[in-house]
């Protein structure tokens, strides 16, 4: 017979580490970057570094950043579990329609918080509480205009990525740009229609369109043999970032856990209500190593 303990069991044993899998491999940049225990203190992450202060000049600081929640549900009924007690494939399929749903709007809160802005889409439930993501990601990081960066005065250490400007886009320009670049670019990261209009100039100039395989499972079209280009939905058309995912680490206090209660169960009823609750979860965030070494290009100006 199927019971909690059972439920509690295959949550920690069997989807456990599929979850935290897919999750950390949310999209390729993600996928590449590297994710670590290291430099963590408590809430806090304290990185080393060392900041330019003139010319002939470095002086030690240490980048600042707290740890963000990020957090996963499911919720199963007293009625779901009682349906598929006595039937082991009711009961997989109950689990895995959980598990599709968690995954997909965790990922969700993860790439936007990343890449933009956490806000409650349009299509969630309006009586249902929506939990903001905030991560400290790229477009705080591009966002030239914010007086600091992880502690670091902006303006008076120069603690910014590379500002360039175009007409309108021009890809001998755009590569130009990436050739003559002193650091690696790995990923072009640009709105879904910059992209088209970089696949259209290949195909008018009979330029063969390659793709790479990423760790996320999908295949990513490539600008040249090492540069991807990645969208995202929400970014603006007269902005591309130009990013070494080398440059970026995950810093986390631990991988992706089941919330335990004080006897070990992970499913808690709510509130005595007839539902079960399971929450899973990170405490990390995004941080850049170096700074300097991104570009944004910036278009119409």
């Amino acid at each position: 017979m199927i019971t909690l303990k059972t439920a509690d069991n295959a949550l920690r044993d069997v989807y456990l580490g599929v979850l935290s899998n897919q999750l950390d491999n949310s999209d390729g940049f993600i996928s590449m970057i590297e994710k670590t225990t290291k430099d963590v203190w408590g809430k806090e992450i304290l990185v080393p570094y060392l900041v330019k202060e003139d010319e002939d000049t470095y002086i030690k600081y240490t980048l600042k950043e707290e740890l963000a929640n990020i957090y996963g549900y499911i919720e199963i009924s007293d009625k779901a579990i009682k349906v598929a007690q006595n039937s082991a494939g009711a009961f997989v399929d109950l689990l895995n329609s959980e598990m599709e749903s968690l995954l997909k709007e965790t990922n969700n809160h993860i790439i936007n918080a990343i890449y933009g802005e956490d806000k409650k889409p349009k299509y969630y439930p309006k009586k249902k509480k929506y939990e903001s993501l905030m991560l400290n990601g790229l477009k705080e990081i591009f966002d030239t205009e914010k007086e600091t960066l992880y502690g670091v005065d902006r303006k008076k250490y120069n603690f910014n990525p590379m500002v360039k400007k175009m007409k309108e886009f021009n890809l001998p320009e755009l590569e130009e740009i990436i050739d003559n670049h002193i650091n690696d670019i790995k990923f072009l990261i640009c709105s879904p229609q910059t992209k088209r209009i970089i696949s259209q100039y290949m195909i008018d100039n009979k330029q063969n369109i390659l793709r790479k395989e990423l760790p996320d499972r999908h295949y990513y079209m490539q600008l040249n043999d090492n540069v991807v280009i990645q969208t995202y939905k929400g970014m603006s058309d007269n902005e591309i970032w130009l990013v070494d995912s080398n440059d970026f680490k995950f810093h986390q206090l631990c991988d992706w856990r089941w919330l335990e209660d004080e006897n070990g169960n992970i499913l808690k009823q709510v509130n005595g209500l007839p539902f079960y609750k399971a929450t899973l979860v990170k405490y990390g965030n995004l941080m850049c190593h170096n700074v300097n070494g991104q570009i944004k290009i910036v278009l119409g100006e």
